[in-house]
């Protein structure tokens, strides 16, 4: 064998391949950390906006139930006695305040969530519109000169109302377990 050949050969590699190996791995984790610090802050983050919406929608479904808002608007449709209105305080949306971070959620998901607020939105529209055909209604005629709304405006306001929440109640009834799941962190 040629003498450069054995010198070669009877060179220890061992800490050489032992820093080139160190550096890799330490190159890989400088890489790696942060994806999975990344990661875990979105998983948070994600859940941590299920769990407000879950809770906001959770809410308005119970008061809508428990103040019996459909069967008001369904009996003030039937007998069309009007001026009946309706109260709902729409307050703070969290869903407002949290509506760029919505994307975090699975598609699915989001997309259920939009929907749901927007029918909710609508509703309180309707909502402040009656409050308005109210206060207009209540002013004496001397204060306005618009005359009253007619009976076909109200009725069609609260039958807007009414079809709006029910299509709210039954969005959010499938939208809650679905934000609940993310919310667990359970397959996401």
């Amino acid at each position: 064998m040629p003498p450069n050949v054995l010198l070669f050969l009877a060179v220890d590699y061992g800490p050489l391949l032992q820093t080139v190996l160190g550096a890799v791995i330490a190159l890989a984790g400088s890489i790696a950390v942060p994806l999975v610090t990344e990661e875990s802050k979105k998983r948070s983050e994600r859940q941590a906006v299920a769990a407000l919406l879950a809770g906001e929608l959770s809410s308005y479904v119970s008061i809508i139930k428990r103040r019996g808002y459909l069967d008001q608007l369904e009996r003030v449709i039937t007998n069309q006695r009007i001026p009946y209105y309706f109260v709902f305080n729409e307050g703070d949306l969290i869903y407002l305040k949290q509506m760029d971070r919505v994307g975090l959620l699975p598609p699915q998901t989001c997309e259920r969530v939009i929907q749901a607020y927007n029918l909710l939105s609508a509703a309180l529209v309707d909502a402040k519109t009656l409050l308005t055909m109210k206060a207009e209604y209540d002013k004496p005629v001397s204060d306005t000169t618009k005359v009253p709304y007619g009976l076909s405006t109200w009725l069609q306001t609260y039958s807007g109302l009414s079809g709006f929440l029910s299509e709210f109640l039954e969005k959010a009834e499938i939208v809650i377990p679905m934000l609940q799941q993310v919310a667990r962190g359970d397959g996401y």
